[in-house]
């Protein structure tokens, strides 16, 4: 069933050298288009669309005969008026239809691959796992609907999973171990992940065999050194010149998205997990906090089902907050989109492998500092320890407040981040209080 509405569809013939399709389409969740340049425009629910026939491999206005015009004209607006009914976005039939693919798609009996992941969560029992389960379930669930759907999205093989082959599973592997983002057992881990979809889709008839099936011997392929970044640079602490470029730079339209999500770092110690999945419901405006629920949390094996975490809001960041969201959402804000969602859409989070990669050609661009957005988290707890030092405060108060803030299960956590992480000198027998 399509996800719009549309109205107003006609031919418009006012400009004698510009004819056009026009139409209003509604969609049912705010929805960017990718123009020209390869850029996604701002998404929203309405939009107003001309096409000028290249989506049908027709040129409205390339005609000198003015019965030929009208005759294709009419034609044209036949065949969006088809295609909308039948729940088509026209605007996009070029990208992913290509003139008749749909209705070949249609008589398929391929598996698209939200169907897929619908058969394996079901198959796997992930929407309500056992409790030993839950962790698993919750970060399988994650991996599937961002990372290897953008994967199987680069294949090209969206709408028929079917047709995935070991070879494009190799491929798969080896570009993330040769890129540096795998080591060679995170590249067997993700390979053992990859077989839960499919082990699902051949018990339910839908393949006759897994693309897994014998690929361990891939670890022979795989680089065994991955090189890795000395332990100093892994935190990538800012310098406050570096702060102040960022406040200067960042705020603004243009970087408002990655600097609100920056200052969300500093202010609040989210962890890279949990940023982005937090979602507008979870900002509790009244007592300036976020409330966590503890499933989307790294230590979420630590809590029960029902835990909700509270994180306090700074007033600089609240502030940042509601500009953003204001600047963002608009009136649109419904409490299931996400905060920091994908460029394209608000109900869908963003995969934080591609918010890196974003954020290193936006504001990361402009910034020049070759650091990643998310460690000013750490930037942001290296700082507080420093200004709370200068203000007299005991080391030992200010372990318990960073435990705190920083969800640590103990002040031992808390010493070593602090300590070999950060590479902060922490001298509790000299600045201990009396």
């Amino acid at each position: 069933m399509a996800d719009f509405t549309y109205e107003k569809l006609k031919l418009n013939k006012d400009n004698p050298e510009k004819w056009f399709v026009s139409y209003t389409i509604k969609y049912t969740h705010p929805f960017g288009y990718r123009n020209k340049t390869g850029k996604d425009s701002t998404p929203k629910k309405v939009h107003y669309i001309k096409l000028y026939g290249g989506e049908y491999l027709v040129k409205l206005n390339d005609y000198t005969s003015d019965a030929a015009r009208e005759l294709t004209g009419d034609n044209l607006l036949r065949w969006v008026e088809k295609d909308l009914k039948k729940g088509i976005d026209p605007r996009l039939k070029g990208v992913i239809l290509e003139g008749e693919l749909y209705q070949e798609i249609e008589r398929s009996k391929g598996v698209t691959y939200d169907e897929a992941y619908k058969i394996m969560v079901d198959y796997h029992n992930w929407d309500s796992p056992a409790e030993s389960q839950k962790l698993t379930a919750r970060n399988n669930k994650i991996w599937f609907n961002a990372q290897f759907r953008r994967f199987v999205d680069e294949l090209g093989k969206t709408d028929d999973v079917t047709k995935i082959t070991s070879e494009d599973l190799t491929k798969i592997i080896i570009k993330q171990n040769t890129e540096g983002r795998w080591s060679i057992s995170t590249c067997i881990t993700k390979l053992g992940n990859m077989g839960f979809m499919f082990a699902a889709l051949v018990e339910k008839g839908k393949m006759v065999s897994s693309p897994t099936f014998g690929l361990k011997a891939i670890k022979k392929k795989l680089k065994r050194t991955v090189p890795q970044k000395p332990k100093t640079n892994r935190f990538e602490i800012w310098t406050q010149k570096e702060i102040d470029n960022f406040n200067k730079i960042g705020n603004c339209d243009k970087y408002l998205y990655d600097y609100t999500l920056g200052l969300t770092c500093y202010y609040a110690f989210i962890r890279r997990s949990e940023m982005l999945r937090l979602k507008l419901g979870m900002l509790d405006l009244a007592n300036n906090r976020f409330c966590i629920p503890s499933d989307i949390t790294k230590s979420a094996n630590k809590y029960d089902s029902v835990t909700t975490l509270y994180v306090k809001i700074d007033s600089k960041l609240m502030s940042a907050l509601l500009k953003f969201i204001e600047f963002r959402f608009g009136e649109d804000q419904n409490l299931d989109y996400f905060l920091f969602s994908s460029i394209r859409r608000f109900d869908l989070p963003y995969d934080y492998y591609q918010y890196d990669k974003d954020y290193r050609l936006r504001l990361g661009k402009a910034l020049d500092n070759g650091k990643a957005n998310y460690s000013l988290k750490h930037t942001g707890v290296t700082h507080l320890w420093y200004d709370q030092s200068k203000k007299g405060v005991s080391p030992t108060r200010i372990l318990a407040k960073l435990q705190k803030l920083c969800r640590h299960s103990s002040i031992f956590q808390t010493m070593t981040y602090l300590s070999n992480d950060l590479g902060i000198d922490i001298d509790i027998d000299e600045r201990e209080e009396d």
